[in-house]
Parts: C-alpha cells; sequence; structure tokens
C-alpha cells in the first residue's frame, strides 16, 4: 500500500511539473554593488549598495541581460547618486525605483516601455528626464517626462526651479505624483484638451499658488492637491463630473473658489476639508456627493445656496465654527444629517445659538426642530 501512495505522489510532482513549469528564478545574488535576482534567465537589479555619484547600470551580469530595475532598487538611502544612464537593455522601472533620492538628471534608454508610478517622484534634485532617440513608449520636453505623443504627462522634475510651466498642447492626462512634493512651478499653463488629473498628482506641491482649469476638464483625482499649502485661487470648470475623496484638503491658505457644479457632478467626499482661509462660499450643484465637502473650514462665516440646490449634504458645514446663521432658500428640500451646526471631536456636538433661517414647512424648518435649533421664518 505505501509503495502505491509513494508511486502516486511521485506521478502527480510530475505532472504537476509538467503543467506547470517552474520560473526560473534565484534568490538575491551580488555583483559588485549591486544586488540583483535573476527570473526568466533575465536580471532584476533590486537594490544598489555603493557611493557612486554618477551611475550608469550595467547593460548584463554575470552573462544575463539586465532588463528590470526593482521597487525601490535606489530608493531613499542612496544618497550618493546625482547622475542615473539607464542602459538600452532595460525595459521596465518598477515603482519608486527613484523614490527620494538626490538624483539630478536621469537618462532613459531607447527599449523602456514600463515606467511604473511613482517611480522618480520625491526627487526635489532632479532637474531633468530625458529619453533617448528611437524609444516607442516615451519622450521628454524641457525635461519633464511624458509618454511617446506627450498625452500623458508622468513626472517634472521637481529640482527644475522655473516659475511657469506651460504643459504639452496633447496632454489629456496628469498622472499620478507627477508634480507632488514640490516646490516648483509655481504656475501652471493648462492646455485645451487636459480632461484628467489624477489623484495625488500636485499632492503636497508647495510652489503651486492658483488654478484655473480648462473647460474640458472631467475629473480630478483623489488628493489631488492636498496640502498644497501655497494655493490661493481656484477656478473649476462647469463641465467637471468627478472630483475625488479629500482633492483640495487642507489647502489652508485657500481664500478664493469659483465652483458652481453641475447636474452630472460626482463629489467624493471631504474636498475642501480643512481650507482655513475660506470666508464665503457658494453651494455647488452636484448629482451625488458622499458629503463633508467644506467640513472643518474654520472661518466660513456666510454661505449662498443657489436656486438650483436641492440637498445639502451630510456634513457639508461640519465643524465650521464661524458659520452662526444659515438662509435656506424654498429650493432645498433635503438637508442630510450634521450638514451645518456641529462639530466633531470623538463624537459629534452642536453648536451653541446656531440659528436657521427659511421657511415654513420646507427642509430649512424640519431640520431646525429635528435638531434643536433656532429658526426663524421667512414667510
Amino acid at each position: 500500500m505505501k509503495k502505491i501512495v509513494s508511486i502516486i505522489f511521485t506521478i502527480s510532482i510530475l505532472i504537476s511539473t509538467l503543467i506547470f513549469p517552474v520560473t526560473a528564478k534565484s534568490a538575491e545574488l551580488r555583483y559588485g554593488d549591486y544586488k540583483y535576482k535573476v527570473v526568466n534567465n533575465e536580471v532584476e537589479i533590486t537594490d544598489y549598495v555603493g557611493k557612486s555619484k554618477k551611475l550608469s547600470i550595467p547593460e548584463q551580469i554575470d552573462g544575463k541581460i539586465v532588463t528590470t530595475i526593482g521597487y525601490l532598487c535606489f530608493g531613499s538611502s542612496n544618497k550618493y547618486i546625482t547622475s542615473v544612464t539607464i542602459p538600452d537593455t532595460v525595459t521596465v522601472i518598477k515603482e519608486e525605483a527613484f523614490w527620494q533620492t538626490n538624483i539630478k538628471s536621469v537618462l532613459i534608454g531607447k527599449n523602456v516601455k514600463t515606467i511604473e508610478n511613482r517611480a522618480f517622484a520625491w526627487n526635489l534634485k532632479l532637474k531633468k528626464i530625458t529619453v533617448k532617440k528611437g524609444n516607442k513608449y516615451f519622450s521628454s520636453q524641457k525635461g519633464v517626462l511624458y509618454n511617446k505623443k506627450k498625452t500623458k504627462l508622468i513626472q517634472y522634475p521637481l529640482g527644475n526651479k522655473r516659475k511657469k510651466y506651460a504643459i504639452s498642447k496633447y496632454t489629456k492626462t496628469i498622472n499620478k505624483y507627477a508634480f507632488a512634493y514640490g516646490e516648483y512651478p509655481q504656475q501652471i499653463v493648462f492646455n485645451k484638451k487636459l480632461n484628467k488629473i489624477d489623484k495625488n498628482a500636485f499632492y503636497a506641491n508647495s510652489g503651486i499658488k492658483s488654478l484655473k482649469l480648462n473647460k474640458k476638464l472631467k475629473s480630478i483625482g483623489q488628493s489631488a492637491f492636498e496640502n498644497c499649502h501655497a494655493l490661493k485661487k481656484i477656478y473649476l470648470p462647469e463641465n467637471i463630473r468627478q472630483i475625488g475623496f479629500m482633492a483640495f484638503c487642507k489647502c489652508t491658505k485657500l481664500s478664493k473658489l469659483i465652483f458652481k457644479g453641475n447636474k452630472k457632478l460626482r463629489l467624493n467626499g471631504d474636498v475642501f476639508e480643512g481650507c482655513y482661509k475660506l470666508k464665503k462660499v457658494t453651494v455647488p450643484k452636484v448629482k451625488t456627493s458622499c458629503g463633508g465637502t467644506f467640513m472643518n473650514c474654520l472661518k466660513i462665516k456666510e454661505i449662498k445656496i443657489p436656486k438650483n440646490i436641492k440637498t445639502i449634504f451630510s456634513s457639508d458645514f461640519l465643524g465650521c465654527r464661524s458659520l452662526k446663521t444659515v438662509t435656506i432658500p424654498r429650493n432645498v428640500n433635503k438637508i442630510e444629517r450634521h450638514a451645518f451646526g456641529y462639530y466633531y471631536y470623538e463624537r459629534t456636538y452642536k453648536y451653541k445659538g446656531f440659528t436657521i433661517k427659511g421657511y415654513k414647512g420646507t427642509a430649512a424648518e424640519k431640520y431646525a426642530k429635528k435638531n434643536g435649533f433656532k429658526f426663524i421664518a421667512l414667510d
């Protein structure tokens, strides 16, 4: 019986080997100052432990072609590197491969076809990214990395101290983290074709001071401009369809906002949360909202509610401590939970003396009575 079981087990191993061939993969190896691994008989560099300032990545290691620069390969620990030349054998640069290094310039080889998110992000000394002629997937313009047709802006070199930058006229998308963490430029000229700003695209950028976005823009991603502390003015086009969670959260100097919204717009929550300098806002028209739009905007004293507004969403003005009174027009037929008159500290509390002005029998009176706020009838 034991022999039969042993034979069956051996046969099953042989069958599984034939059906699922073992991938040629080795443990981490060492070649000079490089650590690497072999995958499918090709080299992926996983780390660099040397102290060279100018680095030319080898085309081969131990007779095998170098095709991949791995995740965090030249990450923040490699403070010595100032320039990197990527050979023509490399086809893939993985996520955060050069994250937060001190490199000043990068030359991308002609066969690179994949550059993952944040590959060159948070490099405050990076002045230019150039691409070798013949590359079918990427290009550069004035040191800025784009895809080949320039329809996507991939990475702005954060060490380039130009005050003004005009995005390529062909660009439709600004990539994730493209301008994140930078101090420059202070002004960006957005082209007429731009229709998407991806999430975190300008996260914690401390240079940009104003935004005037084009009419064709349809989508702003999650945290796209979060923590942009220099941003003072924003103009958002009326045709925009979606604004992501915390898109403009904690833009602490934002004092002027032109934002009408539209009947197709979706807000994904807390869009302008913590914009402390805003004093007066107009409630935008939206199709759906996750609420919290102006939450913790501490200096808002007045809100204007246009005639086309039907709903004030949950927590839209939660924590707006300077907002003492609101006037609700007849057209508002729904006011969701904690829309205003409340703040949050471990649990939700009411502001004392909060007053609602509105019309009898409307959502304004119902909200005031339900929450115990003073109601002044305008009839």
